[in-house]
């Protein structure tokens, strides 16, 4: 993972759906800063054994943060609906359906980037990065670059 930002300090504990989390500050060693003009926290989540699902948010109902945040996430195999698998987003989870669709409702501080984690069993897919209440000009930076040797 490359990032541009100072490390701020890493900890290991169960929250936010993650282990392990890091800090990450804003710094400007010659790079565009990973993320936007505040600090970020990363979620690192341990992935079950073996990638088969397709994952997509679809959709993000997100109205003044610090607030609700709903996103609506698709999982499939193969093309076909996968159905009863666990999804988790920004911290919360939720179960698919049987059109393989699954609603995460969570509350956040403050806007970021998730990926939707979509687990069943032993298998597990990851969407992209989704915008939530981010503004644009903060997504549209050049891909992360770490000044760090």
């Amino acid at each position: 993972m490359r990032i541009c930002g100072e490390s701020e300090g890493l900890d290991v504990t169960p929250t936010r759906g993650g282990e392990l989390h890091w800090l990450i500050a804003p710094f400007d060693p010659g790079c565009q800063p990973t993320f936007g003009p505040t600090s970020a926290l990363l979620h690192f989540v341990p992935t079950p054994a073996h990638e088969r699902f397709e994952v997509e948010v679809t959709e993000i109902e997100v109205g003044p943060l610090p607030g609700e945040v709903r996103a609506i996430v698709r999982a499939s195999r193969d093309g076909r609906p996968l159905r009863r698998a666990r999804v988790a987003f920004a911290g919360a989870t939720a179960r698919t359906d049987k059109r393989g669709m699954a609603m995460v409702s969570t509350t956040l501080e403050l806007p970021g980037r998730f990926k939707a984690l979509a687990q069943k069993g032993q298998n597990y897919g990851v969407s992209v990065l989704a915008p939530v209440g981010a503004a644009p000009v903060a997504l549209s930076a050049p891909p992360p670059y770490s000044g760090a040797g």
